[in-house]
């Protein structure tokens, strides 16, 4: 009974982790401007870093990395999302010179979030390196 359970629970992790791995690639090249294709190209790298750094440092290691990678990440998206809702209500009462400033900020902030994705997967890819050296 306890081998059967160990064998189910590694091919639903296995599952889970592939379908993580392709809603990533997807979101990557969908919703970054200029980089998007080459980050979820990298998607795989950054996974295979991941069981590299997971090895050597343990889950600890790589959860320390994560968060504090992800904050500034999260908080340009989220910026993001309330200049695009703000364009959006600009729209709404026809107000088209504020409607074109945020366009233009947004876009800024979508290049920002862009910048701040691959840096983080360098930081990512650079510690993994050092790590198995």
């Amino acid at each position: 009974m306890f081998s059967a359970i160990m064998v189910s629970q590694k091919y639903f992790a296995l599952a889970g982790d592939s379908l993580s791995r392709r809603t990533l690639k997807f979101a990557a090249g969908s919703f970054l401007p200029l980089a998007g294709s080459g980050i979820s190209e990298g998607v795989d790298t950054a996974f295979a870093c991941a069981a590299v750094l997971r090895t050597n440092v343990g889950s600890v290691g790589v959860a320390v990395l994560f968060f504090t990678v992800v904050p500034p990440v999260m908080e340009i998206g989220a910026t993001l999302f309330l200049i695009a809702i703000t364009r959006a209500i600009c729209g709404f009462f026809e107000n088209d010179a504020l409607a074109s400033f945020f366009s233009v900020i947004s876009n800024v902030f979508a290049v920002l979030l862009t910048v701040s994705v691959l840096a983080a997967l360098m930081v990512f890819l650079s510690l993994a390196v050092l790590v198995r050296l």
